[in-house]
């Protein structure tokens, strides 16, 4: 355990000599999550970090935003190393939850929206959560109501923070405790919180046979370097950097699993926010991609040539009306998908016979 300030109890720490393996050849990065924002939020203050089709923000907004949350969390009386469980949906407030508990050292405990009793139940014992996210206006189940009641039974949630939504009572607004420090206080706040690099980032959910949901731990220096790596892979061509972004999927679980910290580079075509190569806009829900292709109408028609095979054949095997399962493409423009399939069809063919 060479670099975890805030040690959890029952998680299974890698020795120093372990670590320092990992970390020579390269596979973790000396980076905390909280770090890796704060850098790229200073190299790129102007480009988009995150779209919605209700909003958006620019990098220096959303780590403002979490720096902010995550001192209005300390604050609180919560702790670095304490647990929070999430059941919030894909939506902007997620994404600042997230990193706002990453800065503070709080671990995020990923859960689905559509849990229960059951499941909340005992995600809680498991991990001795003292606070716990919820999304409001996710679906028509009261979601908040839930939320108040569950902790009612575990004396170790304290705080529930409710989003998109009016707060009720013993529940805090998401919103209002963003709103209750100022960014330079907040920085101030943060800056005596020194995150170790293996100490605990989040918990993701396990399946199993058991019926019950199980976690495991991910660590900063890990994550970071597995983000970065799978960044690399689906975002680089022929050594030939490619596509904006990566799209988070539909619950806090699957950003767990897919996303990457964003770090924006300089376009192309003289457009400030234009972000191109693995580190990009994380483009957040079902409406991100298809926002995507609307706000970037003007720019040239996709070219095979800057898809990957994997995302060459993704697009050959669906509908030629169907936009959202086009892969993310560095310039998306008014596309003939008649011919782009060609163009693809044909590349794919010279690939074989070249026996790649």
């Amino acid at each position: 355990m060479a670099d975890a300030k805030y040690p959890i109890e029952g998680i299974a720490y890698l020795t120093a000599s372990e670590s320092a393996r990992y970390r020579s050849s390269g596979a973790w990065l000396d980076s905390s999550a909280g770090d890796m924002l704060r850098s790229a939020a200073r190299r790129s203050p102007a480009k988009w970090a995150l779209i919605t089709q209700e909003r958006r923000l620019t990098y220096a907004d959303f780590d403002e935003a979490t720096e902010r949350l995550g001192a209005a969390l300390l604050e609180l009386g919560l702790a670095p190393g304490d647990r929070a469980l999430f059941q919030m949906g894909t939506v902007i407030e997620t994404a600042i939850a997230l990193f706002g508990c990453f800065k503070a050292g709080l671990v995020p405990v990923c859960t689905l929206p559509q849990h229960r009793e059951l499941e909340m139940g005992e995600l809680a014992r498991r991990s001795g959560a003292t606070a716990y996210f919820v999304q409001a206006d996710f679906s028509a189940f009261d979601l908040t109501g839930f939320a108040v009641k569950l902790a009612a039974s575990f004396a170790t949630i304290r705080e529930i923070i409710v989003a998109r939504g009016a707060r009720r009572s013993g529940t805090r607004s998401f919103e209002a405790l963003i709103e209750s420090i100022g960014p330079g206080q907040a920085r101030a706040r943060l800056a005596n919180v020194r995150i170790g690099t293996e100490n605990a980032l989040t918990f993701q959910l396990s399946g199993g046979t058991t019926g019950v949901p199980k976690i495991i731990p991910r660590f900063h220096a890990e994550y970071m370097g597995s983000a970065r790596d799978w960044a690399r892979r689906q975002y680089t061509v022929h050594g030939r950097e490619r596509g904006p972004a990566l799209r988070a999927s539909p619950h806090p679980q699957r950003w767990a699993d897919r996303e990457s910290v964003p770090g924006p580079r300089h376009g192309r075509h003289g457009d400030p926010h234009a972000t191109h190569g693995p580190e990009s806009v994380l483009r957040v829900g079902r409406g991100g991609a298809r926002h995507a292709l609307d706000e970037h109408r003007s720019r040239p028609a996709p070219d095979a040539r800057l898809l990957g095979r994997a995302a060459a054949r993704s697009l050959l095997h669906h509908p030629a009306d169907e936009l959202q399962p086009l892969p993310p493409v560095t310039r998306v423009g008014k596309v003939d998908k008649g011919a782009l399939r060609q163009q693809i069809a044909d590349k794919l063919a010279a690939e074989r016979a070249e026996g790649r």
